[in-house]
């Protein structure tokens, strides 16, 4: 209690000691590229070694392999901005927009020697989310760097299973559309957790607001899908996870501290 009291004082003495510490705002748009991963839950340790070596034979014959996808977005942040010096500051940033991700892999080929009849398999999840998060930044001059963690809250989706056969230019797709009514089909939930790094530089400032430009390298955490093996044999349905790593450029504008 004591510590939280000191710090208290000390960020209320600053605030007052530095006339540009407080309100900041700032809009922007992110866009990027993500790469899929994809994997299964380790097996459950109950299982004999016969059963752990059937359950990971599944694993590396149904395990796909990551494709790239595409993202954009709109953030907007809203915090305190804290001077230290004239050169130095923190910025205490929550974020709140709209964010459509794509998760994108393709599994095994169809089982077959027949050119005229081998498939090549994809899948593609395509998901439209809110975005409630907290963006901590260190800002020195024009440069700022940020650490920031929170959820993207998916409300509408889509899941296409795809086939193609390059020989006959012949392909097959199967759309699901999935909503806050329906993912619990699928996911134990439509809440993707993420942790992102930002770095941004201000390549144009004036006394009232910046123009930035940036990059960031963002980590979706998995969507499990649901367990709907309970009660059945385990080795039937293991759990499915999928995930993504996302790296991109976000051009926005920050208004300045407001006291």
């Amino acid at each position: 209690m004591k510590l939280i009291k000191i710090l208290i004082i000390l960020f209320i003495f600053t605030s007052i000691s530095f006339a540009k510490s407080g309100l900041e705002l700032g809009v922007f748009v992110p866009l990027g590229i993500g790469v899929g991963i994809h994997y299964y839950n380790a097996p459950p340790s109950t299982f004999t070694k016969q059963q752990t070596n059937d359950y990971n034979n599944y694993i590396s014959n149904n395990t796909m392999t990551s494709q790239v996808g595409f993202e954009a977005g709109v953030l907007l942040q809203a915090g305190y901005r804290l001077e230290l010096n004239r050169d130095m500051s923190f910025s205490f940033m929550g974020e709140i927009g709209y964010n459509s991700d794509n998760f994108n892999y393709r599994g095994k080929d169809s089982n077959t020697n027949s050119s005229a009849l081998k498939m090549e398999n994809y899948r593609y999840y395509s998901f439209d989310s809110i975005v409630l998060g907290l963006l901590p930044r260190f800002n020195y001059r024009r440069f700022s760097i940020g650490i920031g963690f929170g959820m993207k809250i998916f409300l509408a989706g889509t899941m296409n299973n795809s086939s193609y056969n390059k020989l006959l230019g012949y392909s097959t797709e199967n759309i699901k559309i999935i909503d806050t009514k329906n993912y619990k089909n699928y996911f134990s939930s439509n809440i993707i957790p993420y942790l992102k790094l930002t770095l941004d530089y201000a390549i144009y400032t004036s006394s009232k607001f910046d123009f930035v430009l940036g990059v960031y390298l963002d980590y979706d955490f998995a969507l499990k899908y649901n367990d709907i093996s309970k009660g059945n044999n385990q080795l039937n349905n293991p759990i499915e996870n999928i995930a993504s790593v996302d790296l991109g450029i976000q051009i926005g504008t920050r208004i300045r501290p407001m006291n």
